[in-house]
């Protein structure tokens, strides 16, 4: 299939009801999980335009996705804000060429008042830095967009920042960084997970090992709950919690000899950080484990892996979803 048909077709099945499963009784015939709307939106277009990264807030209202139409905006999307009920369509940081100077990496919370993304938008005081592209947060309601990547001390972020993802209320934002400049004494020089409080103006690092020790790898893609009490992410570093010795990974039935890449789950209330990329009775993955997503009371979290001894029976050599045991999350 075409892949510009094919993203439009995504889109347009992010935009159908789904209802609730029905019980099927005695002599009734199964019925469809997909209850058709009155009206099927398809997302305004252009000619030669291709719409990416599509993201929903929970009551199905607003959509917010990557455009790019050939050859104005190639290689950089521009960021669309959709109203399915009332049709408005908001362009965001519609100025500048070149690699995220737009926006991209988009996220929206669950009532669609405010978006995160990452840009070097021009229109920005920090935006054409060297060291960009950095987190904003955007208020639909009242249009103000401010900046993540920067300290407590309002430093802006000497390095590139990806990943953002937000809590409900749009004040806790959590985020990838390269940069050094964030928080005290960070000379790792790796990727980190940072946490932004909005509100407050605090930045504190997350991928932090026992008594605060630097990690000693990188750490991407972290998500944020709802409710901002957890936060799940993957890392290469080995020295975040103890007894992580799975340095000789493999890839199916292959042993490629570094460090498998785990999933950790981040306690904010109590600072506390745990490997859930084990299988149970805790033994170590021997694949790398990334691609995590989490439940909203943290105590279910599902991840792809390489690794074929987190469950009985995984003889494909394949990257399965692992559901981990993390009950002690509840």
């Amino acid at each position: 299939m075409n892949a510009k048909l094919y993203l439009l077709w995504v889109i347009v099945l992010l935009l159908v009801g789904l209802a609730a499963t029905p019980t099927v009784g005695a002599g009734e015939q199964a019925k469809s999980r997909f209850s058709p709307p009155a009206t099927l939106h398809l997302l305004p277009r252009y000619t030669l335009l291709d719409a990416m990264q599509p993201v929903l807030s929970d009551n199905g209202r607003y959509i917010l996705y990557e455009y790019a139409s050939f050859p104005h905006h190639y290689p950089a999307p521009h960021l669309r804000y959709y109203d399915t009920q009332t049709g408005a369509l908001t362009d965001l940081l519609t100025t500048h060429e070149g690699p995220y100077r737009r926006g991209a990496m988009p996220q929206l919370s669950p009532d669609g008042r405010f978006s995160t993304f990452v840009s070097c938008y021009r229109d920005f005081p920090e935006g054409e830095s060297d060291s960009c592209p950095h987190a904003y947060r955007h208020d639909h309601r009242s249009g103000d967009t401010v900046l993540l990547s920067q300290s407590t001390a309002r430093v802006l972020a000497d390095a590139p920042t990806y990943f953002p993802s937000l809590t409900a209320d749009g004040n806790w934002i959590v985020f990838a960084s390269e940069a050094t400049n964030l928080v005290a004494d960070d000379g790792n020089g790796a990727s980190d997970i940072f946490l932004r409080d909005v509100a407050a103006g605090m930045t504190t690092r997350v991928s932090v090992g026992m008594n605060g020790t630097e990690a000693n790898g990188g750490s991407y893609r972290p998500t944020i709950t709802d409710n901002g009490r957890f936060i799940v992410f993957e890392s290469d570093a080995s020295n975040l919690v103890a007894g992580d010795t799975n340095s000789n990974c493999i890839n199916g039935a292959t042993t490629i000899g570094m460090t498998c890449r785990d999933v950790f789950v981040y306690e904010v209330a109590t600072a506390t950080l745990e490997r859930v990329s084990v299988a149970t009775g805790g033994v170590e993955g021997n694949g790398t484990s990334f691609a995590a997503s989490i439940s909203e009371d943290g105590s279910l979290v599902m991840f792809s892996s390489s690794s074929i001894n987190l469950v009985v029976g995984d003889t494909n050599g394949n990257a399965p979803l692992c559901n981990p045991p993390t009950t002690h999350y509840t």
